[in-house]
């Protein structure tokens, strides 16, 4: 064979050998995170998703009340780490592992709030969906801009900013609306224990 031919084998090995550990490495953590999940809520969820067989992302649905929360929705997706060219890619993103969820709670908010952090793009495209209803920009507090609309709840919004303080280097975008679901947000996934995760869901029922 050729230069050519065995630069072209060896990467073809590099790529299988990445596909085949970043797989089983996806695999375990995809499968400790759904645990710790699961072992920080005082109830089994109704349902659950697997993505696939790598089991790098799931999603988690309780029909019933967790807390003072209502049709909790858990979703987590991790980097694609089998595939090297992709995963490369969103590191150059800046993107991470995430978690995503979804609530009600018992009774609709009396104000709307979204948070952002500083560097978000999204952000402001957020604000400015709807004209007619326009959102007022608040103080930041630190790495997150703050905007909210509809009636003033002094004591929901001091219950946020501690929430969101508490969960400065993890949180990426939080949603408060009126309309189904009234809480959204994303964070980061880092490495958790099962007492990160109940403290993290605990902090969730003060938003309420």
């Amino acid at each position: 064979m050729d230069t050519g031919q065995w630069i072209v084998l060896s990467l073809s090995g590099i790529l299988l050998l990445w596909f085949v550990g970043g797989a089983l490495y996806n695999r375990r953590r995809g499968e400790e995170v759904y645990w710790r999940i699961l072992r920080s809520l005082p109830r089994k969820p109704d349902e659950v998703r697997w993505n696939g067989f790598l089991r790098s992302a799931a999603r988690l649905s309780w029909k019933k009340p967790v807390g003072s929360l209502r049709n909790l929705e858990v979703f987590f997706a991790l980097l694609p780490r089998e595939n090297l060219p992709l995963w490369l890619f969103r590191r150059i993103q800046r993107k991470t592992d995430s978690l995503y969820l979804r609530a009600d709670f018992a009774a609709p908010p009396r104000q709307e709030v979204e948070v952002g952090r500083r560097e978000d793009r999204q952000f402001s495209a957020a604000l400015s969906m709807n004209l007619q209803s326009p959102y007022e920009t608040l103080p930041s507090e630190g790495a997150f801009l703050f905007a909210r609309r509809g009636e003033k709840d002094a004591a929901a919004l001091d219950a946020l900013r501690s929430f969101v303080h508490q969960e400065e280097k993890m949180l990426l975008r939080l949603s408060i609306r009126k309309k189904r679901p009234h809480l959204s947000l994303q964070r980061k996934l880092g490495g958790e224990s099962r007492e990160g995760f109940k403290e993290f869901f605990e902090r969730l029922q003060s938003l309420q």
